[in-house]
């Protein structure tokens, strides 16, 4: 039977990598409205958007990583991208989408995104991944190429090669154990395990990349190495990044900490997509 000290460090290093509270889920912050829709995969994702009329405009579709909810990125609803309808998705196995079960398979994640996808005024659907939803994203686009438009991918998990899974992540997933750690961090944890396999299965298929891509990623990102930034670099079609910011100081949690240049990147992708700029060849380098 396991010591009460294996179990508690278990949950200190597994907990130590996640920024939300897994006991419950947030409420709604107050003036978003909260929907749903249902996918062909019988899942019944949930999301946020901002309210007000919106429907003409092209829409933004924001991702959250692992573990995580909708609300993550309520600042970008509230003071939404102008020109944009914004949403926040509840990705499967979290916050208010239904049924509670993980989707460990990177292709079923964005089949749950794809009654969301939309193309308006000859614009498709930009897709804002965080961590573990920069590959969802990218799986999106590959998947549903004519109806994304554009990518943002801050701190992605893209290449496979630096996907580790440490000894207490297997065993946090052994026997009882799971039943100790809180419900999101368990998620958390079994979405992570199986990662490495779903990046090997999609890097066949990143040259297929039709889209305009900004990378937001910083250096001291101690979660997910700054190398996945060469990685897709090497891997993405000559022309499709059109932008990569590195800032400097900030670390994985750019969505909150460095919220400008997340903004800076969007607008860079949009503009991209209007063709209001050509794509640089190789990459512009954008260094705050």
């Amino acid at each position: 039977m396991l010591s009460i000290s294996v179990v508690l460090f278990v949950v200190v290093e597994i907990s130590s990598c996640q920024l939300y509270d897994a006991y419950v889920v947030p409420a709604d912050p107050e003036g978003l409205a909260r929907r749903e829709v249902v996918a062909s995969n019988g899942i019944t994702l949930s999301y946020l958007s901002g309210t007000g009329p919106q429907s003409e405009l092209p829409r933004l579709i924001y991702i959250h990583g692992t573990p995580g909810d909708a609300t993550a990125f309520q600042r970008y609803l509230f003071d939404a991208m102008p020109g944009f309808e914004s949403l926040s998705v509840d990705r499967p196995g979290f916050g208010f989408t239904q049924p509670k079960k993980l989707l460990n398979s990177l292709p079923e994640q964005a089949r749950s995104l794809e009654p969301l996808l939309v193309k308006r005024g000859g614009i498709g659907t930009i897709l804002v991944g965080h961590s573990l939803g920069g590959p969802i994203a990218v799986q999106a686009a590959l998947d549903y190429p004519e109806w994304v438009g554009g990518l943002v991918i801050l701190a992605g998990s893209l290449d496979p090669a630096l996907e580790h899974v440490a000894w207490y992540q297997y065993l946090a997933d052994f026997a009882m154990v799971p039943y100790m750690i809180p419900g999101a961090w368990r998620m958390a944890n079994r979405e992570v395990i199986p990662l490495r396999a779903e990046l090997e299965a999609l890097r066949p298929r990143l040259k297929e990349l039709r889209c305009p891509v900004a990378i937001v990623h910083a250096p001291n990102d101690m979660l997910v190495p700054i190398e996945n930034v060469d990685y897709m670099l090497r891997e993405f079609p000559a022309g499709r990044v059109v932008s990569v910011i590195r800032p400097e100081g900030k670390n994985h949690f750019v969505p909150w900490n460095d919220e400008a240049d997340v903004r800076r990147a969007i607008e860079g992708v949009a503009s991209a997509m209007k063709g209001a700029r050509p794509a640089p060849s190789p990459i512009t380098e954008e260094k705050p």
